[in-house]
């Protein structure tokens, strides 16, 4: 009789076992399973995110290049051979224009790329947050400052003072958008 009890509770131990052993698996695969979808959605939502900061950053400085041309190579060369006050104003006017029509795209653009990435606010951390919203701060006030040098530069003013914020704040767009790769690395666990 001791064998059969023994034997008992070793065949019954195991199909307990058994049985077990296939809950925690299948409770492991699940959230294995909920984990990789979390990573996926993060992982598209960051991508999508670096793709539009690199757009505005782009934008930016297609459009810096645009009036950058614009100004040195068709309204000053225009300027120097006007002959009365009456052309230079007429081609202020045009310069005044062109470079409104310029700061309204690049900003529609920047306002259309940011609208369009509210899903990630919604997936990513605080402190990621936090970062991006920093950077399109920054980016905000860069397309502000354009406006008010160009207001500047109107008016026969220099705007030198200026040149030192924008630079710094240049360099901190730069270290944010570094800080933000880190850290969507580090909320995707990736070492």
């Amino acid at each position: 009789m001791d064998f059969k009890y023994w034997a008992g509770i070793i065949v019954g131990s195991g199909v307990v076992g058994a049985f077990v052993s296939t809950v925690v698996t299948h409770f492991l695969k699940q959230r294995a399973d909920r984990e990789r979808r979390n990573f996926d959605i993060r992982y598209s939502e960051y991508k999508k995110y670096l793709a539009a900061l690199e757009e505005i950053a782009s934008k930016g400085r297609e459009a810096m290049e645009s009036l950058m041309e614009m100004f040195f190579k068709q309204y000053i060369p225009r300027l120097l051979a006007s002959c009365s006050d009456h052309e230079a104003n007429q081609i202020n006017i045009e310069l005044s224009r062109d470079i409104g029509k310029l700061i309204d795209k690049t900003g529609f653009n920047f306002h259309q790329v940011n609208s369009e990435l509210h899903g990630l606010r919604l997936v990513c951390g605080e402190k990621l947050s936090g970062l991006i919203n920093e950077y399109t701060t920054l980016y905000q006030k860069g397309l502000e400052v354009a406006q008010f040098i160009f207001e500047e530069i109107k008016q026969g003013k220099e705007s030198t003072a200026i040149e030192d914020e924008i630079k710094k704040d240049g360099e901190r767009m730069q270290d944010l958008f570094d800080n933000i790769v880190v850290e969507m690395r580090k909320e995707l666990k990736i070492k």
